[in-house]
């Protein structure tokens, strides 16, 4: 259990920048005349760029550490089996998710340097191309984590199914739903806690401590 609780604090955190994300200071210099398009400062597509890579990349080892989890029980349960293997999908998904939306918030920053601040941008700093196919990797990968993440739901709600406990179940509910998935994650790990306690303290027929 002791790979899913360390994923369950790396989620922990991957959601609190995630809520943090939306309220990062976004100060429009421009706006592309007939597109609509706002234009941030360098300072603040950088920022964003590296929220992003950060709460992804925190994303991707949560995941990786919870297929561990299911992987190691796997062995014993055959439950988890597809779980384990649905979290890989999750990996990939994220994994060209996040890698478009770097892409996307370079091409902003490329628009904000090209159109040196004025308005209304230059047509010659716009290539909607680059955006586009971005955005199209954006639908790939989240199509892909969404499979992946319903993968690794399942094999919370089996772990609490397994272990007799409904925090499990709780916990994965509640991290559908934005806002309430900080509890959830927090839910998670006090499960995860709990029943590593039990597996250190006793011997559990069929457990493994280190999933």
């Amino acid at each position: 259990m002791g790979w899913a609780l360390l994923a369950a604090i790396l989620g922990f955190i991957a959601v609190i920048i995630s809520i943090a994300l939306p309220y990062v200071d976004r100060v429009s210099v421009a706006d592309a005349s007939g597109f609509g398009i706002k234009v941030l400062t360098g300072a603040v597509v950088n920022a964003l760029l590296v929220l992003v890579v950060v709460a992804g990349a925190l994303a991707l080892v949560q995941y990786l550490l919870f297929g561990r989890s299911f992987a190691t029980l796997a062995s014993v349960d055959p439950r988890f089996r597809t779980p384990s293997r649905l979290s890989w999908v999750a990996v990939v998904g994220i994994a060209i998710a996040i890698g478009s939306a770097a892409w996307i918030l370079y091409q902003a920053g490329q628009l904000a340097a090209c159109a040196n601040y004025v308005t209304p941008i230059p047509s010659s700093c716009i290539h909607v191309g680059p955006l586009v196919a971005g955005a199209g990797l954006i639908a790939v990968g989240a199509i892909l984590a969404l499979v992946g993440i319903i993968g690794i739901w399942l094999g919370l709600w089996r772990l609490g199914t397994r272990y007799g406990t409904v925090l499990f179940k709780i916990g994965m509910v509640l991290s559908i739903f934005p806002y309430l998935n900080l509890i959830g994650t927090i839910l998670i790990f006090i499960a995860a806690w709990n029943v590593r306690k039990r597996a250190m303290s006793c011997t559990v027929p069929g457990t493994i401590s280190g999933a």
